[in-house]
């Protein structure tokens, strides 16, 4: 016997009607954004019968905002932006932050001994924030490169250009004559540690050892060129890389003037690391004064009137309301 197979024909009052899916979906989206009209036209006639009590509730915010404006402590925030030249960015950072959490902690008597200055002093330092510098995609964090932009430590595992050596640290003080005490302080805390001392020597060493490696290799590459110009038609030997270099479509000469100029080019580079930051951390940019605080008269003003706007509101709803909250709360109808 044949087997036969039972095919399934879809009636046609079983097909999917998209159209239908469509309007449901429609009707459905214009109830909810109705539903949301109502409930703001609803909020706003509730607030415009209670107008002058809100406002009043308001005024009284923004008066308690001065209030706070005149009697809390205030502070003012700058910038800055260090140079770490043997540490790892992340080294440097860390221990900013562990810095930072003395501040929070109000610990005036290891700050002052770790930023080499007065209690008094550490006093009026109130928070220190540091950010790495990143690099833009395929640019090299080293030399005098520029950072593209700064994030904080927080979203580092986010990035995926370079971490360049620069570090930018916000500093928030209660007083602007402590920024450049501050600056010593952290350029004292990052580069008196026997680790960095030790590790900067070795460093600095390095780059003294390279500037006479390429003094050297200039000198032997000019006195070639001059031998081989005097003798016209053969050249002596060349180092190994000049032979990997050579193309037959430049000569000899041009070949050695290229390699006695990168080579310079690279000395340059050298001393000038030397010159500039033969220290483990040096300063880019200071902390410069900005004479107003972070939060002024205005901020405190508009957000006590905020705040006491918004829980006026919320109070006068929860009594208007209170039976129906109430007889949610319990199930009753």
């Amino acid at each position: 016997m044949e087997q036969q197979t039972n095919i399934q024909i879809p009636k046609k009052d079983e097909e999917i009607d998209l159209l239908n899916i469509t309007i449901v979906l429609y009707r459905k989206f214009k109830s909810l954004l109705c539903g949301i009209a109502a409930i703001l036209r609803g909020v706003l006639i509730f607030m415009l019968r209670r107008f002058a009590l809100l406002s009043l509730l308001a005024i009284a915010g923004a008066a308690t905002g001065a209030a706070l404006y005149k009697f809390l402590p205030q502070f003012y925030r700058s910038e800055a932006i260090i140079r770490s030249n043997n540490l790892a960015s992340n080294i440097v950072v860390g221990n900013i932050e562990r810095l930072e959490a003395l501040f929070l902690g109000q610990n005036s008597q290891e700050l002052s001994r770790l930023l080499n200055m007065s209690e008094s002093e550490a006093t009026k330092i109130r928070r220190l924030t540091p950010y790495y510098g990143i690099m833009p995609h395929g640019q090299n964090a080293d030399g005098l490169n520029v950072p593209a932009y700064y994030i904080c430590s927080n979203l580092i595992d986010t990035i995926s250009d370079g971490i360049s050596k620069y570090i930018k640290i916000v500093a928030d003080v209660t007083d602007e004559d402590i920024y450049p005490k501050l600056m010593q302080g952290l350029l004292y805390f990052i580069n008196s540690s026997y680790f960095c001392k030790e590790l900067n020597i070795v460093r600095v060493d390095l780059l003294k050892a390279q500037v006479a490696h390429a003094e050297r290799g200039i000198i032997t590459l000019q006195q070639q060129q001059a031998a081989f110009t005097k003798q016209g038609s053969s050249m002596p030997s060349l180092p190994l890389q000049l032979e990997l270099n050579k193309t037959p479509q430049k000569g000899e000469l041009i070949q050695l003037q290229e390699a006695i100029d990168g080579l310079y080019s690279k000395k340059v580079n050298l001393e000038q690391e030397l010159a500039l930051f033969a220290q483990p951390a040096v300063i880019v940019t200071d902390f410069s004064k900005t004479y107003r605080f972070v939060h002024g008269l205005h901020t405190y003003m508009v957000a006590g009137a905020a705040a006491a706007f918004a829980l006026g509101l919320a109070a006068l709803a929860l009594k208007e309301n209170r039976k129906k909250i109430i007889n949610a709360i319990y199930g009753k109808t």
